[in-house]
């Protein structure tokens, strides 16, 4: 064997000088040497590699730019990104197709395409790559809608496989989203709201842990309004002041809720959190008071009562009613006249004050 790791070898004897060579390491000697030359790459490429070619940790310099899917990169077609980059798409709306060079065989998950729209996308679209077929464009696995192509951006594509997901989120300019996909959380009792800082431009989203949402009530929570100016606005729904003080206001036009309770008997409660405005429309039997949820031991916290045919039937009233006068007074009976009484607390329910404004009222 004339190569051994690489190396030359003869396979005779050294010749010396004056002496008869023989024949037969003459004739191995040149065929050897035959060998080896047919088995040397040649300079003007018309022999071809049968195996590996190991380098040695030395670089090759001088290489051509390749221009087929055989050729090898050079590191300036890298770097330009050559081989994964179009300038632009000669498909129309939704339907894009490009060129890519040197041209894409087929097709194998992990290729990843760029280049520059010619028409805005204005819903679900496809990409053809030279000349193969076309494949759907999803975000997500679900496809594009919206201008989420458009010309004035690069946009981004991966072959996962089956079809090409979307790497740039939106492509309109500054990258800002047209179109977000929202989910229906309307069954979530915490969520927290988000704002931003100015009125325009790429902005990140702030939220603060004490400010909530209750998607499934549709109310607002924590101390959203402790400590702030409300500036002048109608409003559209119930506010609970969760027993937090409101001062230095001027009362216009105000009402105060009515708790009607209708008919009763026996034991009923008279609940301030429904409202302090009660009415009752008539005694039917021996019936006993109990008042509930008054305010903190602080504050005064009073009611008025209408009774109906209040004395037709026995009322007993709490204990801890101190009476004007040091008794209750005596209610009007059948004839649908009406006796209006008010009650008032200070230490949260422990005494109350209790007396007749007026009786027999039409």
């Amino acid at each position: 064997m004339a190569r051994s790791s690489g190396t030359f070898t003869k396979a005779v004897v050294d010749f010396v000088f004056d002496t008869v060579i023989s024949e037969t390491d003459m004739n191995t000697l040149i065929d050897d040497i035959g060998d080896e030359i047919t088995n040397s790459v040649a300079v003007d490429g018309q022999s071809t590699m049968t195996g590996a070619l190991q380098m040695g940790n030395q670089r090759i310099t001088g290489l051509a730019v390749g221009t087929a899917v055989g050729d090898g990169l050079t590191l300036a077609q890298a770097q330009a990104g050559a081989m994964n980059y179009v300038a632009s798409d000669t498909g129309s709306a939704d339907a894009y197709a490009i060129a890519p060079s040197p041209a894409v065989a087929a097709y194998a998950a992990g290729q990843v395409f760029w280049f520059i729209a010619a028409n805005n996308s204005t819903g679900a679209s496809t990409l053809a790559v030279s000349g193969l077929a076309t494949k759907a464009i999803q975000v997500a696995g679900s496809a594009i809608s919206g201008a989420s192509i458009t010309t004035d951006g690069v946009t981004g594509v991966i072959y996962d496989g089956t079809q090409f997901q979307l790497l740039t989120e939106d492509a309109t300019a500054g990258g800002v989203p047209t179109t977000i996909t929202i989910a229906d959380e309307s069954a979530d009792t915490t969520c927290f709201p988000l704002f931003v800082t100015a009125a325009t431009g790429n902005l990140a989203p702030k939220t603060g842990s004490n400010i909530t949402f209750n998607s499934n009530t549709g109310e607002l929570g924590a101390t959203i309004l402790n400590a702030t100016s409300i500036a002048a606005a109608s409003l559209t729904g119930a506010i609970t002041g969760a027993d937090n003080t409101v001062s230095a206001i001027n009362l216009k036009d105000y009402g105060e809720v009515t708790n009607a309770l209708g008919a009763v008997s026996g034991a009923t409660a008279i609940d301030l959190n429904a409202g302090n405005s009660v009415t009752i429309s008539d005694v039917t039997g021996t019936t006993t008071f109990s008042f509930t949820n008054s305010t903190a031991s602080d504050e005064m916290c009073g009611f008025t009562l209408g009774i109906t045919n209040g004395g037709d039937e026995t009322i007993n009233f709490p204990a801890s009613v101190d009476w004007a006068g040091g008794s209750a007074p005596t209610l009007s009976g059948t004839g649908g006249s009406i006796d209006w009484l008010v009650f008032w607390t200070v230490d949260g329910g422990t005494i109350w004050n209790g007396g007749l404004v007026g009786a027999a009222f039409a």
